[in-house]
């Protein structure tokens, strides 16, 4: 069972022992013949298991970010792999693959169908992304030009025309 786990989503094999505990974790939450059709779980706490958290092993799940850092304008998630189920919480074992840590988050969002491209250099390229800067100026507060609609708009019409001949110019950058 924890080769299948492993194969289905093409996990590499230094996932084994996550795979052996989760592959435990769902045996005691199925039916067995040996204990007359109930689970080894019911047998031991007389009830039955909840089987509404179960998700698929591997797959790619979405963690929420939560701390200091976070503004308005950065990634709420973090992309990681599924790993299993953390013993003693209602917490998910999530793995990521860029950082290479371990993580333990109840706040996450399951991509179930989707497996982590492990060959892939764009899902663990850390490096920064690069931006062309290019350099505007604008008038002084509450002297924007007026850009009207596609229409109005001639080609070749510069809308910060007027703003850059005004004496209270200041510049901003823009980022593509």
């Amino acid at each position: 069972m924890a080769r299948c786990l492993l194969k289905s989503k093409n996990l590499p094999g230094e996932f084994w022992g996550e795979a052996v505990t989760t592959a435990v974790y769902l045996l005691n939450r199925a039916p067995t013949k040996s204990l007359q059709g109930i689970t080894p779980y019911e047998a031991w706490y007389n009830r039955k298991p909840s089987v509404h958290h179960l998700r698929t092993f591997g797959c790619v799940v979405h963690v929420k970010k939560v701390g200091p850092g976070i503004s308005k304008l950065t990634d709420r998630s973090t992309p990681m792999v599924f790993i299993g189920y953390e013993k003693g919480t209602k917490g998910y074992r999530v793995y990521d693959p860029v950082a290479k840590k371990l993580h333990i988050s109840r706040d996450v969002i399951f991509e179930e169908s989707r497996a982590w491209n492990w060959d892939s250099e764009a899902q663990t390229n850390t490096a920064a992304p690069e931006f062309e800067v290019e350099h505007y100026t604008t008038a002084g507060p509450g002297t924007v030009p007026e850009f009207g609609n596609a229409e109005q708009m001639a080609e070749g019409d510069d809308p910060f025309a007027a703003a850059s001949s005004s004496h209270q110019t200041s510049s901003y950058h823009v980022c593509r």
